[in-house]
């Protein structure tokens, strides 16, 4: 009987089957954020938004903010270029591209 018993409760605690619950069972919150973050990883066309996307602009406050008009985009494009052909920009520039080479040591 000693062997019965111990190849019974062997089998029980061995066994692959599953004889309890498991022990988590999604609710229709977390069914809903797991589907919404399945869908935030599929294809989108090209004017849609993930939902990552979404949540960033409420976060920075730009989820209403229009697309600039030209004469601002002008503007600022013509600001970039002229602080790009800046001597400071140059020096920098010159400065970073020489610590970059002794740090690679293709400079000495």
């Amino acid at each position: 009987t000693f062997v019965v018993k111990y190849l019974y409760y062997s089998t029980l605690l061995h066994s692959l089957r599953m004889e309890s619950f498991p022990c988590f069972i999604p609710n229709d919150a977390s069914k809903k954020r797991l589907i919404e973050d399945t869908q935030d990883w599929q294809p989108r066309t090209g004017t849609s938004q993930s939902r990552s996307f979404r949540i960033l602009a409420q976060l920075t406050g730009t989820d209403f903010m229009q697309d600039p008009d030209d004469e601002n985009l002008k503007k600022s494009r013509e600001k970039f270029l002229t602080e790009i052909r800046s001597p400071r920009y140059a020096r920098l520039r010159d400065w970073h591209h020489d610590r970059s080479a002794r740090a690679l040591n293709i400079k000495s």
